[in-house]
């Protein structure tokens, strides 16, 4: 549950001090993030967006020099309704022409999702009716442990 997928930029988030694979509580009905991007001089750092149960609902340009060891520091707080997946993305826009030439590839990153108890019970209960809701397949928003009961029941 903590993998992070860099393509250039590293990338840390946190919801509520918890991060990718940890359960988040939104106290009130929100859940604050906290958003870190690093990345060399090299490696353009354009935009980073959160996505909650597979909808982008907050997103932020860098402002940093691209000298910066920091290229991106941000903290929002994301309004929740039920329990559900918080996933953060980061992207640039040039080419890493540099370590792949030719290739065209740009810089990007994402998180593994953070769970996110939207009801503040201590647990995450998205399941099927918020899988239906978001048009998601059950195991996609289901926390790791239940994605895999659900791929052990299918087979």
């Amino acid at each position: 549950g903590g993998a992070l997928a860099p393509g250039g930029p590293f990338l840390v988030a946190k919801g509520e001090g918890r991060g990718r694979g940890e359960l988040a509580r939104a106290d009130d009905g929100r859940v604050t993030l906290q958003v870190s991007v690093r990345a060399p001089a090299w490696i353009d750092v354009s935009i980073a967006e959160a996505w909650l149960d597979g909808k982008r609902v907050a997103t932020r340009r860098a402002a940093a020099p691209a000298g910066a060891a920091v290229r991106l520091a941000w903290q929002t707080e994301i309004p929740v309704e039920r329990d559900g997946f918080l996933v953060v993305v980061v992207r640039g826009d040039r080419v890493l022409d540099r370590v792949l030439p030719g290739v065209g590839a740009k810089p990007f990153a994402f998180t593994n999702p953070i769970w996110v108890d939207g009801n503040a019970d201590g647990t995450f209960d998205a399941g099927l009716d918020a899988a239906a809701d978001g048009g998601l397949d059950a195991a996609v928003s289901a926390p790791p442990d239940a994605a895999l009961d659900a791929a052990s029941a299918r087979d």
